[in-house]
């Protein structure tokens, strides 16, 4: 088989994330053909991309440079397997015809609920570290409270108990929406049902904030402060304030109005539901 065939049978339809149809699928393919070459199976490219994520995150506790750079390598290390494990997916499903289940991405979206909270939590613990005011990790704990996808994950399993119980039509119009509003993809930006211009607006915060754009912004953020450690910003009363407090911040505010939001919307679509 040649190459632009296994690219094509490999690659996304259509790739939802502008970061990686412009950078990553340039070069996942190379390595997930390596995969399929040594006969390493799609499960276990996660867990390895799921080791180097949480090795990564757990380096962010120090405010070193060499740490806190490999800290942040290892993390796109994780980001750009994340690619390959479905390239190999792909391959063993339509070339080895496997069937396909959903263990494959179950695990995926495990290794994402680990990942990236401890990213941010660690982030918190190494201005803890760096500062000597145990508060920080709070900033830190509420940024990784965005990544956890509390409300989400219980709407859908509260959703599904009533489907399997067959007291839920799966094909109401409510979960649909609700489905679209977990899902917040650029690939879904053609559908202007659901709640219209407020998911609109959500899945535009999602490219920056939110996996993967959160990772070129944790790579400026990094990057500033190894530059300007301590001069960038003037300190706020006791608060010593970094690029990276700012990121914390900022990802913390987002997290609150998500899951108000979210709480809200939910709510909303459940009542109208028998």
């Amino acid at each position: 088989m040649k190459a632009y065939e296994l690219k094509e049978i490999m690659g996304k339809v259509r790739e939802p994330f502008w970061i990686s149809r412009w950078t990553w699928r340039h070069f996942t393919f190379y390595v997930a053909w390596l995969c399929i070459k040594l006969h390493i199976s799609a499960n276990a490219v996660t867990i390895v991309s799921w080791a180097a994520g949480m090795a990564g995150a757990v380096l962010f506790c120090w405010r070193k440079p060499v740490p806190i750079i490999t800290g942040l390598l290892l993390v796109y290390v994780w980001w750009f397997l994340d690619h390959v494990d479905g390239e190999v997916a792909r391959y063993e499903i339509k070339v080895l015809n496997r069937k396909r289940n959903l263990a494959g991405d179950y695990l995926d979206t495990l290794v994402h609920r680990w990942v990236l909270p401890l990213i941010h939590l660690c982030l918190g613990i190494g201005l803890m570290r760096a500062y000597g005011q145990w508060w920080y990790v709070l900033f830190g704990a509420a940024a990784a409270s965005a990544f956890v996808g509390f409300t989400r994950t219980e709407a859908a399993s509260l959703a599904l108990a009533y489907i399997v119980c067959g007291v839920l039509d799966p094909h109401k119009q409510g979960l649909r929406e609700l489905w679209d509003l977990g899902r917040l993809t650029p690939e879904s930006s053609d559908d202007k049902g659901g709640c219209g211009k407020l998911m609109e607006l959500a899945r535009r915060i999602k490219l920056v904030f939110a996996y993967p754009g959160c990772l070129l912004l944790l790579a400026v953020v990094i990057v500033i402060d190894i530059v300007f450690p301590f001069s960038a910003f003037p300190d706020w009363g006791p608060i010593a304030v970094s690029a990276t407090l700012i990121y914390l911040v900022l990802i913390g505010l987002l997290s609150v109005a998500q899951h108000t939001f979210g709480t809200w919307y939910v709510v909303g679509v459940f009542k109208e539901l028998p």
